[in-house]
C-alpha cells in the first residue's frame, strides 16, 4: 500500500511539473509572437534591443530578456526594424525636426508617431498632414523621432 501510494505522489508530481512546463512555454510562445524585435536608438545614442510590446501613452514597453521595461518616448530617437544604424547618407530624405516612418520600400513619410499596437506584425499608426495611415512593422525599416545626440568629449 505504501508503495503504491509513493507511486501515486511522483506520477502526480511528474505531471504538474509536466504541465507546469507546457504552460510556461505556451505562455513564452504567444509572448514572443505578440512582440516585435526592434532597436530602440535613445536621444543618447544608447541602443536597447528586445521585442517592442506596445507604444502605451508615453512610454514604449520593450521586453529584454524576458523582462518588460518602459522606455520614455522622449528618450527614443529612431526604432529599427530592419537592422542596422542609421548612416549619414540615411538622414538625407527626412527633413530636420520632423518624425519619419521609413519603410522598406525606400519610401519614407513625414508627420508624428500616433501609436504603436497589435501583434506581430505591430500595427504603427502615423498622423499625416492628409489624415492617419497605419503600416504594418513588417513594412517598416524604422520609425524616425529625433537625431540621436552626437557624443561629445574627446574622441581620439
Amino acid at each position: 500500500m505504501a508503495d503504491t501510494t509513493c507511486k501515486s505522489v511522483r506520477e502526480t508530481t511528474i505531471l504538474k511539473r509536466t504541465i507546469g512546463l507546457a504552460v510556461a512555454f505556451l505562455t513564452l510562445a504567444s509572448l514572443a509572437l505578440a512582440q516585435e524585435h526592434a532597436t530602440l536608438v535613445l536621444r543618447s545614442g544608447q541602443h536597447i534591443r528586445g521585442q517592442l510590446v506596445e507604444l502605451s501613452g508615453l512610454d514604449f514597453t520593450v521586453a529584454v530578456g524576458g523582462v518588460e521595461q518602459l522606455v520614455p518616448s522622449r528618450d527614443v530617437a529612431v526604432i529599427e526594424f530592419g537592422g542596422g544604424d542609421m548612416q549619414e547618407a540615411d538622414w538625407v530624405g527626412i527633413p530636420e525636426h520632423q518624425q519619419a516612418v521609413c519603410l522598406k520600400s525606400g519610401a519614407i513619410v513625414t508627420g508624428q508617431l500616433y501609436d504603436i499596437s497589435g501583434s506581430a506584425p505591430l500595427k504603427i499608426t502615423f498622423q499625416t498632414p492628409a489624415g492617419r495611415r497605419e503600416f504594418s512593422s513588417a513594412e517598416v525599416q524604422r520609425i524616425v523621432l529625433a537625431r540621436p545626440t552626437p557624443p561629445t568629449g574627446n574622441t581620439k
